[in-house]
């Protein structure tokens, strides 16, 4: 095991991800975009045809909860491995799904470990959420990925939006520089109450941090976006040239906040990784990339699965619901949605249905994957382009800046210059928001 692979084992060892609550019941209902029978409904709608049911899938990076959220979406006959680098988040996972394990398998393994000693073709879906920036060379890992995939099978990535993440960058380069360690209770408590100062202060309040007070306040999550071990920094378009090299096509792009209604339906027309990438440095899209992935295949006649009888007894998502054209539906209409929604998830060739809704709601609902978006006016844009452009804020001055790092004891424990670097840090961090 490689030193970095070793610390990021021991950084998850100490932080479990993401740490819900081990016994607090989960609206696993929300989690539907993590299912294959959703990842193949959006290749149909792509007009791609998927590989046959052969069994087995595969989680990546698992983590303590995702398991237990995509086990209740698996259908009868479909093996589930789940993988994680710490054996602690496998522990958990097991505890969520005891007694109810099943056919699942728990893996102790590094990633590409594990993926290079696969047959050819051993699974027909893998998922891969927010994992891959945290590798040591994710393009590697990715073609390890594509040997285990079956042709046309499908892969769920999630990687970060590294430009809309510049100003983390520079917080996180700000820690190192005053040795606080993630894996010394004090130092995360010191760097939790530093952060959540700046976020609150009344002079000079950080807007990036006020904005993620609640990732601030919960220890785990805190530190895995503050204080990884490791974390890939580049371009968006680094990711579609490793997908590419990799022989995998990106399809479809889930636009989780609504932040691309400018352009075409991205659940149906992917958009370029030069066009995101502009996006986000201009601040005009700031959530991370949900990318569902194919692996090209000989076309073939494929049937649709059915869900677990389960899901259609559940709450609709809130998810769903809490956008300007969804969120005056009513109970009935939301229930209506959901039981269509689930109907045409498992069709071969998914039949279009017209909800009684308004226009704007039926486009709102096929660019989150609730409808088949059938037709021109479901897949065109919702609104204009942003202005690309506005004024560069100034930033904090040094010198305010300094009294309130002052009042951290890490912060006077370093040199001169290091302080000064450190001010600079965070003062760009501002200017990045």
């Amino acid at each position: 095991m490689s030193s970095l692979v070793s610390l990021v084992n021991q950084f998850y060892t100490r932080y479990p991800y993401p740490a819900y609550p081990l016994f607090a019941p989960l609206r696993w209902q929300e989690g539907m975009t993590v299912s294959a029978i959703f990842s193949e409904f959006l290749m149909r709608q792509a007009r791609r045809s998927v590989s046959q049911n052969q069994g087995r899938e595969l989680i990546l990076g698992c983590g303590d909860t995702l398991p237990y959220i995509y086990k209740k979406w698996l259908p009868k006959g479909i093996d589930l491995d789940c993988l994680d680098l710490a054996k602690t988040n496998l522990i958990r996972a097991q505890w969520r799904l005891w007694p109810r394990t099943g056919s699942t398998r728990f893996i102790h393994n590094d990633i590409d470990q594990y993926l290079s000693r696969l047959d050819q073709g051993s699974y027909h879906h893998i998922d891969c959420y927010g994992v891959l920036h945290h590798l040591p060379n994710p393009s590697e890992t990715l073609s390890l990925i594509e040997k285990a995939l079956l042709e046309g099978g499908t892969l769920r990535i999630m990687v970060y939006n590294h430009p809309a993440r510049r100003f983390i960058h520079q917080i996180q380069k700000a820690l190192r520089l005053l040795k606080l360690d993630p894996m010394k209770k004090q130092d995360l408590r010191e760097a939790q109450r530093l952060l959540t100062r700046l976020a609150l202060d009344p002079v000079i309040p950080h807007p990036g941090l006020k904005r993620a007070l609640s990732l601030i306040r919960n220890s785990h999550r805190f530190a895995d976006a503050f204080m990884h071990p490791r974390e890939f920094v580049g371009d968006l378009a680094f990711w579609g040239r490793a997908l590419e090299a990799a022989g995998l096509e990106p399809v479809a792009l889930l636009d989780r906040f609504g932040e691309l209604d400018h352009l075409e339906n991205p659940l149906v027309k992917f958009p370029s990784f030069e066009t995101l990438d502009q996006l986000a440095l201009k601040g005009h899209f700031k959530q991370n990339l949900e990318i569902y992935v194919q692996k090209p295949g000989p076309r073939k006649v494929t049937k649709g699965r059915s869900l677990p009888l389960r899901a259609a007894f559940k709450r609709p998502p809130l998810w769903w619901f809490e956008f300007g054209e969804t969120d005056d539906l009513s109970l009935v209409q939301r229930f209506q949605i959901w039981q269509k929604a689930l109907w045409q998830w498992q069709l071969h060739y998914p039949m279009a249905y017209e909800p009684k809704v308004s226009l704007a709601a039926k486009r709102r609902l096929a660019r989150i994957g609730a409808l088949w978006a059938s037709g021109r006016v479901l897949t065109e844009p919702l609104c204009d382009p942003p202005v690309m452009g506005g004024d560069v804020g100034v930033g904090p001055d040094e010198g305010v800046l300094e009294r309130v790092l002052g009042e951290v004891p890490s912060f006077g424990g370093v040199g001169a210059a290091t302080r000064k670097l450190v001010v600079q840090r965070f003062r760009k961090s501002y200017l990045l928001c």
